[in-house]
């Protein structure tokens, strides 16, 4: 990510471990860019994580609760960047 002026330029967010492949989050991605990284901007940005990807559910571990992994590690990693 580049914060040129105070707002996110050239954003990339990439997960794995939630679908069958590591994909991109272009929801997230989408949501920051041209944005300041405040506290509003990172919930809906990480609310958007995993957005209309079909989820990994197995034995072990739910689809809603990889979702909701994805979403609280999109909010840590943009906050630990803001």
């Amino acid at each position: 990510m580049d914060k040129s002026g105070g707002n996110c330029s050239d954003v990339r967010v990439g997960f794995s471990g939630v679908a069958e492949s590591a994909f991109r989050d272009d929801g997230v991605e989408d949501a920051i860019r041209g944005q300041a990284l405040n506290d509003d901007t990172i919930a809906a940005a990480s609310a958007k994580s995993a957005e209309g990807r079909s989820v990994l559910s197995d034995y072990f571990v739910s689809e809603e609760y990889r979702r909701a992994m994805a979403q609280v590690y999109a909010k840590r990693a943009l906050t630990q960047l803001s």
